[in-house]
């Protein structure tokens, strides 16, 4: 559907709809961010069908194309909070918060804070904090 078409939206600015790619795995209310000065997002987390868990998928917006990180999550985080340092810090890093309690979640089950820089092809993510 290319909406820069329809005449009944004169309000779209020539904005247009286009089909991307598939994730490698299927996941449902997944974190997401885009990565700061580049034209990249990150996926991970979400309740999975199938593998990948332990898995973040990049997005290259001008390949359209799904890539897995090599670097793999210490843990399973269902409907994460995703996002990265901002370009005056280190836009590389990208950091993955625990599980959303707006799930009915108990205090205890928010999960862990683990990060990782992206240029580097880490076995697993870093902890934050500690295990408690």
């Amino acid at each position: 559907f290319d909406s820069s078409k329809d005449s009944n939206n004169s309000n779209n600015g020539g904005s247009k709809c286009t089909v991307l790619s598939e994730l490698k795995f299927a996941r449902f209310k997944p974190g997401t961010c885009k990565l700061f000065n580049q034209h990249k997002i990150v996926c991970c987390g979400g309740i999975l069908y199938g593998k990948g868990t332990n898995d973040i998928e990049i997005y290259d917006i001008h390949k359209d194309k799904w890539s897995i990180h090599p670097t793999k999550l210490q843990y399973e985080h269902q409907h994460p909070s995703v996002w990265n340092e901002s370009f005056a810090i280190n836009p590389n890093i990208i950091y993955i918060a625990g599980n959303n309690i707006t799930f009915g979640a108990k205090k205890g089950s928010l999960g862990h804070i683990e990060w990782a820089d992206l240029r580097e092809k880490k076995k697993k993510f870093n902890l934050l904090y500690p295990d408690p």
